[in-house]
């Protein structure tokens, strides 16, 4: 499966969908996000405000079991 990616403020929807938050926030580009992920997992990654200054984006790790 690959790893979904979640616009911000959505995460309340994600959660209905049955992924839950793990209090990890990482800093990916959008280019790196399927090369740090094992493609069985079942990921959500949520945006967060994107930094000024940066090329990274902020991510909400968000995992269905």
């Amino acid at each position: 499966m690959a790893v979904k990616i979640s616009g911000f403020g959505t995460a309340p929807d994600r959660k209905a969908e049955g992924y839950e938050g793990k209090g990890i926030r990482i800093n990916l580009r959008e280019s790196e996000i399927e090369s740090h992920f094992h493609p069985d997992d079942d990921i959500c990654l949520v945006e967060s405000p994107k930094a000024i200054g940066t090329d990274l984006q902020e991510y909400y790790v968000m995992i269905r079991d």
